[in-house]
């Protein structure tokens, strides 16, 4: 069996994936601005690998699956294999129609990555945290919550100060009490920085020079930190003024587990796709995982953030720039 593309990414040797093009044509075949900064060259031993194909694979390796799970989606099909050493394979048939159809490949091979991502992880004992995230003094501050909480203009404002380096915008790793960087779409919050105030577009065109960055290989002017130990997590929620209150991981931790079950499903290159919702949490209720895998989460928590400063924040229902000097201070 002929394949077209093989693409290999190693996040920090925790976690290894492959991505495969079984002779799926179109443009963009060799476009992954997402995970580009976990590209590798050579030949990794994947946790999990996704394919992108016109069928099913006929041939795959029968001995040892311990769960399959096969669906048909309106825009994908989806055939997802686990075998019994926990190596995860998903094949995806795509069904999208008009200007997509010249892309297929590129616009549903991340689909379920970050799912992926979040599964494998949390069986190791360490998990991807929605949230962004920067380092300061090598130390980490971390914050966490839903879509609109400002989360990417805090960070935006803060790597505009000395001494400052990214650690993540939509997500860190969490792994053996340190964050460790996750530079999705590095190229994105790269431009933003240059050009916006904050992380909303003045205007369309200033959106669609943003799309079109993601497409050049730009030098990336934003310092990528090391992996460092917590100092700070910040919980936020959207409310009319911004005030921010010290907890403990017991008063915060089943929100810090509910912004992830809530991630499960989501696909962060939704926009080029047009699939916001990748409907994985299906595979985990079929399998039986969903509760058990929340109660590894928990345990993760405890395990690695039991003793960081916490804070719940209730932010305004617009950013202004001088918060940062409020997070810094808390």
């Amino acid at each position: 069996m002929k394949f077209m593309i093989l693409e290999y990414f190693d996040i920090h040797n925790i976690i290894k994936f492959q991505l495969r093009n079984n002779n799926i044509a179109g443009f963009l075949k060799n476009t992954n601005p997402e995970y580009k900064y976990f590209t590798v060259d050579e030949h990794v031993d994947p946790d999990f690998r996704v394919t992108v194909s016109k069928t099913f694979n006929a041939n795959r390796e029968e001995y040892g699956i311990k769960h399959a799970f096969k669906k048909r989606y309106p825009k994908w099909e989806v055939e997802i294999l686990e075998y019994e050493n926990g190596f995860v394979d998903v094949t995806i048939i795509p069904y999208v129609n008009g200007v997509r159809k010249f892309f297929e490949y590129s616009a549903l091979k991340n689909l379920y990555v970050r799912s992926l991502l979040y599964y494998c992880l949390i069986r190791k004992g360490c998990t991807l945290i929605h949230s962004s995230a920067v380092n300061i003094k090598d130390e980490a501050y971390v914050f966490i919550g839903r879509p609109g909480a400002f989360k990417t203009s805090i960070i935006m404002d803060l790597l505009r100060q000395p001494e400052t380096s990214f650690l993540g915008e939509e997500n860190v790793l969490l792994s053996d009490e340190k964050i460790y960087p996750f530079p999705l779409n590095i190229h994105s919050l790269n431009h933003k920085i240059k050009y916006y105030k904050n992380e909303d577009p003045p205007s369309v065109i200033h959106k669609l020079f943003l799309g079109l960055s993601l497409l050049k290989n730009k030098t990336i002017d934003i310092p990528i930190s090391k992996p460092c130990k917590t100092r700070k997590i910040f919980f936020l929620e959207k409310k009319n003024k911004f005030e921010c209150i010290k907890n403990n991981l017991e008063d915060l931790i089943d929100k810090l587990i509910l912004n992830e079950v809530e991630e499960i499903d989501i696909t962060p290159t939704h926009t080029f796709s047009g699939i916001s919702n990748n409907c994985f949490s299906e595979y985990l209720h079929e399998i039986r995982t969903l509760d058990s895998l929340e109660e590894k989460l928990r345990n993760v928590f405890i395990k690695d953030i039991s003793n960081v400063d916490m804070y719940s924040v209730s932010m305004p229902s617009s950013y202004e720039p001088g918060l940062i000097s409020e997070f810094l201070k808390a």
